[in-house]
């Protein structure tokens, strides 16, 4: 009775928030010392990035959102290097006379 098997990830459709931010599969954020908490105060906070789903009053996050949130995600472009700063008292900047 070989079937064809997915992996646990694959055929769930939601998953803890602590799980979308810091699991490897999902978004991999650095693990702080207590993930649950983490992701309870960010939503707390209003700064959790990803929308929240109730599910028998516990806050879930659907998979397909985490996909769509980091598609939407551009890469970060490079700043040039500001001129180099003189050291030391700025100099009067000088005035052409024509």
């Amino acid at each position: 009775m070989q079937a064809n098997f997915v992996s646990a990830a694959q055929s769930r459709r939601l998953v803890t928030p602590a799980e979308a931010l810091y699991a490897p599969e999902f978004l991999a954020l650095p693990s702080p010392a207590n993930p649950a908490r983490a992701a309870g105060l960010r939503i707390a906070r209003r700064r959790f990035p990803l929308p929240l789903v109730k599910v028998d009053g516990r806050n879930m996050v659907r998979i397909e959102d985490i996909h769509r949130f980091i598609d939407g995600l551009r890469p970060v472009e490079q700043m040039p290097d500001p001129a180099p700063r003189r050291r030391g008292r700025p100099r009067k900047a000088r005035v052409s006379h024509d």
